[in-house]
């Protein structure tokens, strides 16, 4: 099956990324979408006077909703796609996302510069932390992998 929209998630335990590298590893799946979004990171400290100094930052964090995958057959994301994405490619000291191999394309606002700036920076995205989420939809025979990351740095 042919999907619209792709991503690759790559880790290495250099921050590098070299091909080169033997604890280089990488994974492109199909994706339905990626939803940008804030979380707020505070510090409140209490000054000598009593009054409370509040100081917040904000970390980007992008959910990346895949594709539905079906239970029983062997298309382009299976069961071993996310085992090695959770087991080897996540496992890694370094991770990041990054635009897939052509001919397979990043959905529109994050490649397109001229009509989305700010997104369109967010790639290639290198994060600290994440969460998996693979959802169960028996109904239609169906699993489909949700995976939330947090960037490294602070905005």
């Amino acid at each position: 099956m042919s999907w619209r929209f792709w991503i690759k998630i790559e880790g290495c335990d250099s921050d590098t990324f070299s091909l080169g590298n033997p604890t280089y590893t990488a994974v492109e799946l199909p994706i339905l979408g990626i939803l940008p979004t804030s979380d707020m990171e505070s510090d409140t400290k209490s000054a000598i006077n009593g009054r409370e100094i509040n100081r917040g930052r904000i970390r980007r964090v992008l959910e990346i909703t895949c594709s539905p995958n079906s239970t029983w057959d062997y298309g382009t994301i299976t069961t071993d796609n996310v085992l090695y994405l959770t087991d080897v490619v996540l496992q890694r000291k370094f991770k990041r996302l990054v635009a897939p191999t052509a001919p397979k394309v990043l959905p529109d606002r994050y490649r397109d510069t001229v009509n989305f700036p700010i997104t369109s920076d967010l790639i290639p995205f290198v994060f600290a932390r994440y969460d998996v989420s693979n959802e169960k939809q028996w109904t239609s025979g169906n699993e489909r992998l949700v995976l939330t990351c947090y960037a490294r740095d602070l905005v």
